[in-house]
Formats: structure tokens, sequence, C-alpha cells
């Protein structure tokens, strides 16, 4: 009996040990389990799901949602217009700046495009070279006007001016004003500097 006794306590004490150890090692792998769990189903799941979307087109990808350069529509007047410059005023040594007028013209009938408020200018040098706009009734759209500290600064400048046609601050024409330049007499731009400045020869009408 006291034998027996003695068992039922060890053999109580065994069983308590082997229930508790098995009780811990199942808190401990429950927790676990379900940290796995978490990272396997959620995470894996969200970036597969947004990968499947942008590639369904669903989901519009970073270019799409501010693609408004891609929304704009250039009107064909402003699109299909010819990019034209005169040189109204050159740099002199009492005057250290050009003047230069740019225009879109119409192809067909070489007039300036009418107005548009989503039509500006810049230019690629901007530091150094003025953009004016000019109002509705000038003959030009813009005026750059480009300022130096001498006359071989101020015609380095202006061999390397490009005239930067914006609509809606999208850039959709570019040209280098040297290359689209015209007499300002052309433009019928009697005004200019340039012009008031020459004479026409009696002798040779139409000329300067």
């Amino acid at each position: 009996m006291r034998l027996l006794a003695c068992l039922v306590p060890l053999g109580l004490t065994l069983a308590l040990s082997c229930t508790q150890k098995a009780v811990d090692k199942g808190a401990a792998a429950k927790p676990a389990s379900g940290k796995r769990g978490n990272s396997e189903d959620i995470s894996p799941v969200k970036k597969q799901a947004s990968d499947a979307k942008s590639s369904s087109g669903n989901a519009p990808g970073p270019n799409e949602h501010g693609g408004a350069d891609d929304e704009i529509s250039v009107p064909n007047n402003i699109a299909g217009a010819h990019l034209t410059c005169a040189v109204r005023k050159e740099a002199s040594p009492s005057s250290l700046e050009t003047e230069i007028g740019c225009l879109l013209a119409d192809p067909g009938s070489y007039k300036k495009v009418a107005a548009d408020a989503k039509l500006s200018f810049t230019n690629n040098i901007p530091m150094q070279v003025n953009s004016e706009l000019q109002p509705e009734s000038s003959i030009y759209h813009v005026l750059y006007r480009i300022r130096g500290e001498n006359r071989d600064a101020i015609l380095q400048l202006t061999q390397n001016l490009e005239a930067i046609v914006l609509y809606s601050d999208k850039n959709i024409k570019s040209e280098k004003v040297s290359r689209v330049l015209k007499p300002a007499i052309e433009l019928e731009d009697y005004q200019a500097p340039i012009v008031r400045e020459q004479s026409i020869d009696k002798d040779d009408s139409g000329s300067l």
C-alpha cells in the first residue's frame, strides 16, 4: 500500500508534467502559427492583388493617374502652326540688348493664330533671356529680350536661343530661333526699331 501510495503521486506528477509540456508546446506553437499565417495570408495577397490590378489595367500605374499631358488636346490651328521670328532690335554699344519677336503663324495665311489662354512661351535660357507675352493686338505672341555684358556675349546667346511653345504647360513646339528668322518687315512689323532706322532706296522701290 505504501509503495502504491508512492507510485500514485509519482505517476500523477509525470502525467501533469507531460500535460503541462503539451500545453506549453501548444501555446508556443499557436502564436508562431498565427504570425506565420498573417505574413503569408495578408502581405503577399495584397501585393499579388496590386500586381494583378496593375497588369490587368484596372488599377492605373504611376503615369496613368496624373497623365494630364496625355489628355491635353491641342487645337489643330496651334498644333499645325509654324513658329516664325524676327529681329526687331540689335544690340549696340549704347544699348546692350537684342529684341526678337516670335509668333505662331498659320501655314496658309501666314497670319498669327488666334489667342488662346492655354498658350504660353518660354525659352531654354530663361536666366539670361526675358520672355514677354504680347497682347492680342501685337504682331507677335512673345518678345525675347537678350541682354549680356557685351555684344559678343549677346550674339552667342542669340545663336543658342530656342523658343519653346507651351500649351497648358506642356511643351508642344521647340525651335532654334536662328533657323526661323525673317526680316521684321516681312511680318509687316513696320514699328520695329531695326526697320525704322533703315530707309527705302528711292531708285529701287521696296528695297531697304
